[in-house]
């Protein structure tokens, strides 16, 4: 049977595995956080996270901010240049 340790061990170890991921995924890539995204947008923070929020622009939260990779900005910009 599993003691409670055995527990936290196995939740701090997926824990790991999945912050390593997010780490590899983005290695080598700009990421901006959400004030340095909306000058790269000319837009306002609100309405980058309005953007965030709706889905619209993908974002990593990392604790209480949000991380946005660059060509994710880029391809956001593409999708609605009119």
């Amino acid at each position: 049977m599993a003691t409670q340790v055995d527990i936290f061990d196995a939740f701090v170890n997926l824990i790991a595995d999945a912050v390593a991921e997010r780490i590899q995924k983005h290695a080598g890539k700009e990421i901006f956080t959400t004030t340095e995204a909306a000058k790269y947008m000319r837009r306002s923070a609100d309405s980058v996270r309005a953007l965030v929020a709706r889905g619209e622009l993908p974002a990593v939260r990392n604790g209480r901010t949000l991380r946005i990779v660059r060509e994710d900005i880029d391809g956001w910009i593409e999708r609605n240049r009119g």
